[in-house]
C-alpha cells in the first residue's frame, strides 16, 4: 500500500469475536483532511471507526496511520498509539459520572503516559 501521511484502509474486514461487521475495499484520508462516514443503521460505520482505533477486531486487511500498519501492533502498543493519536467520542459518551468534563478528556492521554495538554488549553477547546 502506498504511504499516505493519514489514514489508509485497504481490504479491511473488521467485526468481533471472528464476525465480519464491516466490509472497507479502500478508504484513504489524507492527515488534516476532513471525510464523512455514512450508511443506513447496522452498515458497520462504527466497527470501522471502531477497528481504525482498535477496538474492533481486524479479521483481514490493512488500517495504516501515518504509513504504519496500526493492525500489527500488539495489544498494549494499539492501546498507546490510540491514548497519544486518536480521540472517540462515542454516541453515548460513556463519561465516568464522578468526573469533571475536564478529567475526562484527560483521562486517555494520561493513562497512556502521553503529556498532557495544560488544563487552560482543554478548557479552552472545551468552551
Amino acid at each position: 500500500m502506498p504511504e499516505v501521511r493519514g489514514l489508509a484502509v485497504k481490504g479491511l474486514v473488521a467485526g468481533y469475536g471472528g464476525k465480519p461487521i464491516a466490509r472497507v475495499a479502500h478508504l484513504a484520508v489524507g492527515a488534516g483532511d476532513a471525510a464523512v462516514l455514512g450508511g443506513v443503521s447496522g452498515s458497520g460505520k462504527t466497527t470501522l471507526l471502531l477497528a481504525v482505533a482498535g477496538l474492533a477486531d481486524r479479521l483481514e486487511g490493512t488500517i495504516c496511520i501515518d504509513g504504519e500498519d496500526v493492525g500489527r501492533f500488539s495489544s498494549a502498543a494499539r492501546d498507546c498509539h490510540r491514548g497519544r493519536h486518536i480521540g472517540l467520542i462515542f454516541q453515548d459518551l460513556h463519561l465516568i459520572p464522578g468526573l469533571s468534563a475536564l478529567d475526562n478528556m484527560l483521562l486517555a492521554p494520561f493513562a497512556t503516559g502521553a503529556r498532557c495538554p495544560s488544563s487552560d488549553h482543554l478548557a479552552h477547546l472545551a468552551a
